[in-house]
């Protein structure tokens, strides 16, 4: 008893000790201490709820021998078992306000634990106390050092904002035009104020001399005069002098010298024009707008057979229009407008275009690159819009931040247009560059705050003094408008320089007269009834309002007026779900016509499909994905052809198509490996997927991102189906890739990963499904937890009339019947003699109290859990209701008061635009 009173005495010490320092020293710190502070008071309160302590207490007064107390010890009494519970249930509830109050109002320094913590959140709502639980915990026998000092943004964008030094630049656009200059051999001059530089001629083996001139005025100094003069004493007629002007444009002049020295004035475009050609980048760029296709679509010919028309980019295109939200007003522009005036200062804070899926950001972008690779190909000068170099960098399925220098991922995205790192870091350098960061709401690793802050600091550091950089991707890609603002670096007060801020813009959704513009090359009748339509028909404007969605229309408005002649809803989901099937059907017959064999039919490569977007989610690999993992997938799918595909209610050109192929693998003798990579072949080359130009050609993606959005979301609502079919369930396998890493469930994870599938998961159901529908996740895995603490406490309040111990078992075993879910408490013998206490029988009681702390642990910080699932689950079905809907159906669920018009808030910030 004496040890227990000691041991119970240091954990009571031990847990306010922790408790107490850490108060403002560490928020992780709170919340352990806080635990255990009540871990002690269940304990000392299990056991007064069986001793009566206060006799116990009051005997070792009076003899003065702990020993001797034990031996009158005696049972609690009714009375003091009502004290007991009472101070339990007080000073639990008085420990748990501290310690909330603690951390609500903690201000101190951020520790490792604390940011190993936030390292595993989505969102600051994700802070959870398990988080912050078990990284403290980890830091218990190790220095739990300070990260961040109090007041310190850890979130805080750094941007370069470096000068550059022309004297280095200079050197670098010399060395990068000519790879016979030695950059081992170069050496800077201070007394003759140039770089020296030795050329190899490889061909003839001599060797020369450069000596370059970094001039940073037009005026040659008259005290370079006398040095100048030095040189040329000593260069030879093979030695070359170059002038190179930073700041003024100075035409090519050659002055003759003593013994034939050629003197070469040049300015710095024409620097760069000699180490760098962007005229196949121009090339790549003209192609891509002109050849890509927007919208195809089948017509009637004049002998009535079907032919299908393909209408290119740049014979659709409309310019958008832009807004800016200022001081309560909103300005609307013209895209060409907004970068041409941010162009013309070089002061202006750098630009972040903003829109939602299907707005045409990336078309508009390409556009105007395509207007800049024309006046390149067909112009010898220049305007100033046109002078700088736009690099179209798609961040799709990028990670910038895990590029060691700015230079690596330019010459990762480079590589393919024949550019080197160090040539487009002297051009971003030489402020003849526009940096266009496309999509940044595709980058990898972006699942929590932290990894979405290393990837736009890592973007940041390309903005060196004079930089353009534009920014593109959905708002929704934040958290919220807070961390918008935060990474974006928008009205940053504290910034020395417009240039290292941000201004954001958003797209307008099209107007009547845009359509009308994107549709002026199709045939003139389906035009007109899709115009006329739109403009009665707002669920249809509502959809067509979108660039992207807009071609969807026109290839499937044969169907749209079919389901509108009956009365039916037209939902996102049902036009692109038309408009896939159709795009297979359409390469079949064309692989049919050219005469070649499809080893599967298209429905059950469109499975795979499925399968491989549901890889990309888990993996996070935002819509692309390798050659070698399509494979990987679909080996891992052919296996349950059979189970998916055999059934008497499958199709029966679906039974006969995996009959044949089984067939086929067993008289060939194939590896299901072999045959994984012939159906990923044809999954490749007949299906949605294309070779993806961001990040090249053995990498592949879904050209269409509502394609990927669209499958994401399909899948999503197979899984939460009433009847799930096998095709759901082996896709479903896919999910947990990743997603456990993320901390990410089902749809929870979709709705911070890609939340526009919604606008498709919600159309693939009728409303009535969607207002009975609960998203959350069963309480009951969490309960389950609670049931072995719960099998301690009614081991602990069994009254033994002899003794706790178990006659026939050994405290291990106890342990387990304690650990281990049981169905019922066993039955305890006892004896008829008086009741005794002895230290063996506490101290068992005492081992079982500290090996229930483990699930103390976890218990307590459960209740978080079940509240942020449910809060996740409100927000769930807010989304979908609010896309399925109407306002009384909403009313009736969260009603009118601040919790609807805080759902109404979280939802315009997450979906900005869409409702």
């Amino acid at each position: 008893m004496i040890t227990l009173l000691i041991l119970t005495l240091c954990l009571t010490l031990i847990s306010f000790g922790k408790f107490y320092y850490s108060w403002k020293q560490s928020l992780s710190g709170i919340v352990l201490g806080t635990i255990l502070v009540l871990v002690s008071i269940l304990s000392i309160s299990l056991m007064s709820y069986n001793i009566d302590t206060v006799h116990l207490i009051s005997k070792w007064i009076e003899t003065g021998s702990l020993k001797e107390s034990i031996t009158l010890l005696k049972s609690s009494t009714t009375l003091n078992k009502i004290v007991t519970v009472l101070l339990a249930v007080s000073s639990s509830i008085g420990v748990t306000y501290l310690g909330a109050l603690g951390i609500k109002n903690y201000k101190g320094p951020v520790r490792q634990s604390e940011w190993k913590a936030k390292t595993n959140c989505s969102n600051d709502e994700e802070h959870t106390l398990l988080k912050l639980l078990l990284a403290d915990m980890q830091f218990l026998l190790k220095p739990n050092n300070v990260v961040f000092e109090p007041g310190i943004n850890p979130f805080k964008i750094e941007p370069n904002n470096k000068a550059i030094n022309w004297k280095d630049l200079s050197l670098d656009l010399l060395l990068t035009s000519n790879s016979d200059i030695s950059a081992k051999k170069s050496n800077w001059s201070n007394y003759h104020c140039c770089h020296i530089c030795e050329k190899t001629n490889y061909a003839t083996g001599t060797k020369s001399k450069i000596y370059l001139f970094p001039l940073t005025s037009g005026d040659f100094l008259k005290m370079m005069e006398a040095r100048f003069q030095e040189i040329i004493n000593v260069a030879t007629s093979e030695d070359q002098i170059i002038f190179c002007y930073e700041n003024e444009k100075a035409s090519q002049e050659f002055y003759k010298f003593a013994h034939s020295n050629d003197l070469t004035s040049l300015n710095k475009l024409q620097l760069i024009q000699q180490s760098i050609d962007v005229k196949n980048y121009a090339k790549n760029i003209l192609k891509r707008f002109q050849e890509s296709v927007a919208i195809s679509y089948e017509r009637n010919s004049d002998s009535g057979s079907k032919l299908t028309s393909e209408v290119t980019l740049n014979n659709t295109f409309s310019e958008p229009r832009l807004y800016e939200q200022e001081e309560g007003k909103t300005n609307t522009y013209t895209f060409n407008a907004v970068i041409s005036s941010w162009l013309a200062n070089n002061s202006v804070p750098q630009l972040a275009l903003l829109g939602e899926f299907g707005q045409g950001k990336s078309t508009a972008l390409l556009e105007y690159c395509a207007r800049w690779a024309n006046n390149c190909l067909t112009s010898d000068e220049h305007d100033n819009e046109f002078s700088r170099v736009p690099l179209l960098i798609e961040l799709r399925g990028r990670s910038p931040s895990s590029f060691p220098t700015p230079e690596a991922m330019l010459g990762d995205w480079g590589n393919k247009h024949g550019f080197t790192g160090k040539q487009l870091l002297n051009l971003v350098q030489s402020k003849m560059a526009i940096l266009i960061f496309e999509g940044f709401d595709e980058v990898k690793n972006a699942g929590n705050k932290l990894d979405r802050y290393s990837q736009f600091n890592a973007l940041w550091k390309y903005a060196f003094q004079g930089s353009k950089i534009i920014f593109t991707g959905r708002p929704n890609f934040f958290f919220n408008e807070n961390e918008l603002n935060e990474f974006l670096n928008i009205n940053d007060t504290s910034a020395s320089a417009g240039t290292v801020t941000s201004k954001v813009y958003r797209f307008n959704f099209m107007e009547l007269s845009d359509i009308r513009k994107v549709l002026r090359n199709i045939e003139p009748v389906l035009a007109e009834e899709i115009i006329s339509r739109a403009s009665i028909d707002s669920s249809l404007m509502d959809i067509a309002k979108r660039p992207s969605m807009l071609p969807v229309i026109v290839s499937q408005w044969e169907r749209i007026k079919q389901s509108k002649s009956f009365n039916e809803s037209i939902t996102p989901a049902s036009i692109v779900k038309g408009y896939i099937e159709a795009t297979y059907v359409r390469k079949e017959e064309q692989v049919l016509e050219l005469g070649a064999y499809q080893i599967l039919p298209w429905e059950i490569r469109h499975f795979i499909t499925k399968a491989i977007a549901q890889f990309m989610f888990a993996a996070e690999a935002q819509n692309t994905i390798s050659a070698i993992d399509i494979d990987n997938v679909t080996e891992k799918v052919i296996k349950d052809f059979d189970k998916v595909f055999l059934r008497s209610d499958s199709p029966q050109k679906l039974r006969q198509a995996v009959t044949q192929l089984n067939l086929d693998k067993i008289e060939k003798n194939e590896t299901e490996r072999e045959v994984a990579e012939k159906i990923g072949s044809e999954v490749r080359s007949n299906g949605l997927l294309v070779p993806d130009p961001a990040s090249g050609s053995q990498n592949f993606y879904f050209p269409h991102k509502q394609f990927y959005e669209f499958i994401l979301g399909d899948n999503f609502a197979s899984f939460h189906s009433p009847n799930q079919t096998n095709e759901s369930k082996v896709i479903n396998k896919f999910s947990n890739y990743k997603l456990a890493k993320l901390g990410m469930h089902g749809l929870t994870g979709l709705m911070r990963l890609e939340p526009m599938s919604f606008i498709y998961f919600s159309g693939l159901f009728k409303a009535d499904f969607l207002r009975n529908f609960e998203p959350s996740i069963s309480p009951s895995k969490y309960l389950k937890i609670l049931k072995p603490y719960v099998n301690l406490v009614e081991l602990y309040l069994i009254k033994i009339n002899e003794r706790f111990l178990f006659p026939n078992d050994s405290i291990i075993k106890l342990i387990l019947k304690t650990l281990i879910p049981m169905r019922q408490i066993p039955t305890i013998s006892k004896k008829e003699s008086e009741p005794k206490y002895s230290i063996k029988s506490v101290l068992d009681l005492f081992i079982l109290t500290i090996i229930s702390m483990p699930y103390t642990f976890f218990t307590l910080p459960s209740i978080f859990f079940l509240k942020c699932d449910a809060e996740d689950s409100l927000k769930i079905k807010f989304i979908l209701m609010k896309f399925s809907c109407d306002e009384n159906a909403l009313d009736k669920k969260f009603g009118h008061g601040a919790y609807r018009k805080d759902k109404e808030r979280w939802f315009q910030e997450r979906f900005i635009n869409t409702d």
